[in-house]
């Protein structure tokens, strides 16, 4: 697929910015080439290297606009391929963007790429005894699966452990008796057929058994699966494998191999469990969601680990979810108590089990930290208001984020329970016209307080966002200001900065801006709607998505955001200034007390703000590991 060859080396530019605005960026991010776009019903995108592109601005005037010092209306449009669909043969265009939902992510030159298929295994790394032996052995997990197959008939994947020197491999020991759980999800072009999640044990002696999965390839051109690894629900990360699906056994090429077995690194494991762990994963073939519980050993109760009846999708979830959001913008304060009791309801009724419904229900006084693992972040999980049996009638519970400390999170990156906010970058607009956006900054300030914490104050330009962001230094990125969300085009989302700039998702996904992620950051956005979001059952695109895979790929699984908070909708700005000073001062420990936990930190805010006609305590989403805490400055 075209996302597995796109240059990353890019930087984007709009063609109706004043030539000003585009050298600004070029003089921080030193990228090999500059794409163009034209913004219209369908964008149009132009790719010159950065030696032309700013050789030819160089010779304009500073307001001149870009479309104009570059000449674009005597150049040729640059091809656009889709990141995922098309395929990788003779008929591609030799050169072209490489565009993934709408959202630039890199271009390629046919001449430099040398097509391959991935494959691989994970290194896994110690994660402490948590019930399983003390010795340990060298391990790690790989796959086996045909890179050709054929329409309509079976193929067939195996993922087991191997102590083998695998190539670019790091094979680390693993305590025995620790139990891997394996789920592959077909993405493109194959359905899965029998069971989708298996689990391993690590034995003592090698030779551990081949897990083996099937899978149905259904139609022609290239397609993949994803296989994703965890450990006691905690994702370990994934390995996404690509097939040529081909017409018969006359189509097969007899020098052709299976996907070679390569081995991408991952970091220590923690043993950190939540009290419960809820996976969610959807079947596209049969357009529903499957639900997966597990609770901890340990929490209070008997250990659960159940699986329950799929749910179907009734509607198109964008649709749906566009237009929940959408009648928000309407919405009276004094209506807001009773529109959330009643979405909050037919959320939980509509999209959960029975079962599930009724173990969540009887569980609300018995945990604490819960984690809901799903791929596709746009259903708003956390306003599931819980209801059930009591006194021989049905009653009206809290809210799920109200009920319980709950995180969210991908299952194909690894969650990260450590944090470390040692180097916070701060962006504040000015101008906003936000009446506690100054509080907020001046609070944020004073966490330097401590001499090993550093908090710096960055512009809130373009150019000063994203140079700072090339660093890869800061372990945490805070913003206060005005988010703005275009339903339509869910990449379009934008913070607003200083005067007219501004700043996209997609500007996450360019050249060196991706070294974001590299310091596991928290990301805290306190901006309406940049928790949004908006995806068809293709995936999602958004904030999260952006921050949480920044500078991550199969071989640096390692990588992303290790947190990211964000708001559904618009919030008022005294509480949205009130909930970041509580998160922060309990994640810290500022007035005195021990440092909380992630999940905790953000109850207590929910908790602080709540009041009566202001639902802005419910407009947090939180992706983290629910027990995630800040590390000892001294460590």
């Amino acid at each position: 697929m075209f996302a597995s060859v796109a240059d990353k080396s890019f930087v984007l530019i709009r063609a109706d910015w004043p030539n000003r605005q585009a050298q600004e960026l070029l003089a921080v991010l030193d990228e090999s080439h500059v794409i163009v776009e034209v913004v219209g019903p369908e964008n149009v995108y132009y790719l010159l290297t950065i030696l032309k592109a700013e050789q030819a601005l160089a010779e304009s005037d500073e307001e001149t606009l870009v479309r104009n010092a570059l000449g674009l209306a005597q150049l040729k449009p640059t091809p656009v391929v889709d990141a995922y669909d098309n395929e990788l043969d003779a008929s591609a265009p030799r050169l072209a963007i490489v565009v993934e939902r709408g959202d630039v992510i890199g271009f390629y030159d046919w001449d430099e790429v040398e097509s391959e298929f991935s494959s691989g295994s994970l290194e896994l790394t110690p994660r402490g005894s948590n019930g399983v032996s003390d010795s340990t052995v060298k391990r790690s997990v790989a796959t086996r699966f045909p890179s050709q197959a054929i329409v309509g008939e079976l193929a067939l994947l195996a993922v087991y452990l191997t102590g083998d020197e695998v190539a670019g491999s790091l094979i680390t020991e693993l305590p025995v008796g620790a139990q891997l759980d394996v789920r592959v999800e077909a993405l493109r072009r194959f359905e899965v057929v029998g069971p989708r999640k298996l689990s391993l044990s690590v034995q003592a002696e090698a030779g551990e058994p081949h897990l083996q999965f099937q899978l149905k390839a259904t139609a022609m051109g290239l397609g993949a699966i994803c296989v994703y690894v965890s450990v006691d629900d905690q994702p370990l990360g994934s390995i996404t494998l690509e097939a040529d699906v081909v017409a018969s056994a006359a189509d097969i090429d007899p020098l052709g191999i299976s996907n070679p077995e390569m081995s991408y690194p991952l970091p220590a494991v923690s043993v950190l469990v939540p009290d419960l762990s809820l996976t969610i994963a959807e079947d596209k073939g049969k357009a529903c969601l499957t639900f997966e519980l597990k609770t901890r050993e340990g929490y209070g109760g008997p250990q659960l680990s159940q699986a329950f009846d799929p749910v179907p999708l009734e509607q198109n979830p964008q649709a749906y979810f566009g237009k929940f959001f959408a009648n928000l913008a309407g919405l009276k304060l004094s209506d807001a108590e009773d529109y959330f009791g009643r979405k909050g309801s037919e959320l939980f009724q509509d999209l959960l089990p029975d079962k599930l419904r009724s173990v969540l229900w009887s569980l609300r006084d018995r945990i604490y930290s819960v984690q809901i693992v799903s791929q596709d972040p746009w259903i708003p999980w956390e306003l599931c208001r819980l209801q059930g049996w009591e006194d021989d009638e049905i009653k009206d519970g809290p809210f799920l984020c109200e009920a319980f400390a709950v995180t969210r999170w991908m299952p194909r990156i690894q969650t990260k329970p450590a944090l470390k906010l040692r180097d916070i970058a701060l962006v504040v607009p000015g101008g906003s016209g936000l009446q506690h956006a100054f509080s907020e900054r001046d609070h944020l300030l004073s966490l330097k307080k401590d001499p090993d914490r550093n908090v710096t104050l960055i512009p809130a330009t373009r150019q000063q966002v994203v140079a700072a962001m090339k660093l890869g230094k800061y372990d945490a990125w805070h913003f206060a200001g005005h988010g703005e969300l275009d339903p339509n085009k869910p990449n379009r989302s934008l913070l607003r900065l200083e005067k007219t700039d501004t700043l996209e998702p997609g500007d996450l996904a360019q050249g060196s801006v991706m070294n974001l992620g590299k310091a596991q950051p928290l990301v805290f956005l306190n901006a309406c709607q940049t928790g949004q979001s908006i995806a068809g059952l293709a995936g999602a695109a958004g904030w999260n998505e952006r921050f949480l895979q920044a500078a991550w790929d199969q071989e640096h699984q390692g990588n992303g955001a290790a947190a990211f908070i964000g708001a559904y909708w618009p919030v008022t700005s005294a509480s949205a200034f009130d909930f970041a000073k509580t998160f922060y001062d309990e994640l810290l420990g500022q007035n005195g007390g021990e440092a909380k936990t992630v999940g905790q930190a953000v109850l207590e805010a929910r908790k602080a703000i709540k009041k009566e006609n202001d639902p802005t305590w419910l407009a947090y989403t939180v992706f983290a590991h629910p027990l995630a805490k800040v590390e000892s400055l001294g460590t």
